[in-house]
């Protein structure tokens, strides 16, 4: 009769006894094991109760590997669902696999999967019965002295840390046999269940929590929008197509005259693309260079200091920003536009503001006709027609919107604080829990 093997992590001069899967310090693809990751001791919601033994999760678990399925055959609504890693932790899948299968890579809803690329999540599975695809695996305890519920809490640290551990070029991988070396805490099963009981009861006050902050926050974005028709819905306003109040409306090259494979790693002439266009704020941090060379070879695109970028995909919504805070010259790429206004007839605030708005995007989408990812072109945005008042009555219009939104933006930096505050809670209510702390 075989035996769990378990041991105490109580320093790193302990004696640790070889599992029956491969030695746990045999150098992997992260360059460490899991319970050499545990000795470093830099991560917290590693820690366990001194008074409690580990356990390596082969011992009480199986590790079930996907099936790499004929691509082929994928589809969006014809045979059986196939979980992909994409899908790990959401309710459902859009991928279904039209060919034979084995019933052995079947998953249930509430089995535990890890998606072994990427960030190493691990969730339970919410959707119907589905297909396990490769590069995600399911967890499956099978001893009757751990609990199924208690190691779902557990994992993710653990995979976290691994993922911290592990170094890449691209895309990070976990194999299935280091998941198998995690040293688990093992306290007794009745100690177990308390822990997740209160683990969830907690949860729950904090879920709620959090629900009432993206209410809130919800609420801001409709608040926002009414601020903005109230203040730009005027019927007596003139309508002006908007090339009649530009110096310049133009997008940037196409992919014929800049490739992925003219990005430089170090800092150059920036690219803007549609990762710089937020909502009526432009995002420094995704930055992307070409060469001096690339650079002068497409001057004519260039995108100057107070210029407004403005999305060419009007999906969800409209994007557009004012450039502010280069570091180098820059162009713009083909999927947005550079304006420029005429200052004696347009203030660049209020048309951002104007853009901005829902009635805007409304009327910009009606000229957009049948496409899966809906774009207007140069000749539609030049056309489009807007009401404009007065300059002076944009300056005193741009005072009261903005006053209004500065106000919602407080509202919102706290309101995203607290958000932040309910992860951090989370984080300390596992740490006492895996500690022995929470009871």
């Amino acid at each position: 009769m075989q035996t769990c093997i378990t041991f105490r992590i109580l320093a790193i001069d302990d004696y640790y006894p070889t599992p029956r899967f491969p030695h746990p310090n045999l150098v992997m693809a992260l360059g460490l094991s899991p319970i050499d990751i545990v000795r470093k001791g830099i991560y917290p919601l590693l820690e366990i109760n001194p008074g409690w033994d580990r356990i390596y999760l082969s011992e009480v678990a199986d590790v079930f590997n996907g099936f790499p399925f004929d691509s082929e055959q994928f589809n969006n609504n014809t045979g059986k669902p196939l979980i992909r890693i994409r899908d790990v932790g959401k309710p459902d899948s859009n991928t279904f696999y039209d060919g034979d299968w084995n019933p052995a890579y079947l998953i249930k809803k509430g089995d535990i999967l890890v998606g072994m690329d990427g960030d190493f999540r691990c969730a339970y599975w919410q959707g119907v019965e589905s297909l396990l695809n490769q590069r995600v695996c399911k967890i499956t305890p099978r001893s009757d002295n751990f609990s199924a519920k208690f190691m779902y809490y557990v994992l993710q640290p653990y995979l976290d840390a691994i993922h911290a551990e592990t170094s890449s070029v691209t895309v990070k991988h976990l194999s299935s046999k280091t998941i198998q070396q995690i040293p688990l805490p093992n306290p007794p099963l009745a100690e177990q269940h308390r822990i997740v009981a209160r683990i969830e009861e907690l949860f729950s006050e904090i879920d709620a929590g959090v629900k009432e902050l993206e209410t809130a926050l919800a609420r801001l974005k409709i608040y926002r929008q009414a601020v903005l028709h109230h203040f730009l819905s005027n019927p007596d306003w003139e309508r002006v197509k908007l090339g009649s109040v530009c110096n310049r409306i133009a997008d940037g090259p196409f992919g014929s005259n800049i490739k992925t494979s003219d990005y430089i790693s170090e800092a150059g002439y920036q690219v803007l693309r549609l990762e710089n266009i937020g909502f009526m704020n432009f995002i420094r941090e995704k930055e992307t260079f070409i060469s001096e060379d690339k650079f002068m070879s497409l001057e004519k695109n260039e995108v100057f200091e107070d210029d407004i970028l403005f999305s060419s995909f009007v999906g969800e919504n409209v994007r557009t920003t004012i450039v502010n805070g280069l570091n180098n010259r820059a162009i713009n790429k083909a999927d947005c536009f550079c304006v420029r206004v005429n200052e004696s007839k347009l203030d660049r605030k209020f048309f951002i503001l104007s853009m901005s708005s829902e009635t805007t995007h409304k009327r910009l989408t009606l000229d957009v006709h049948g496409a899966t990812r809906p774009r207007i072109n140069t000749t539609q945005l030049k056309n489009f027609k807007f009401p404009l008042p007065n300059l002076a009555t944009q300056t005193q219009i741009v005072q009261e919107i903005e006053a209004r939104l500065s106000e919602a933006d407080a509202l919102e930096r706290t309101l995203r604080t607290e958000l932040l505050r309910a992860g951090r809670l989370r984080q300390s209510v596992l740490k006492q829990a895996f500690t022995g702390q929470l009871l």
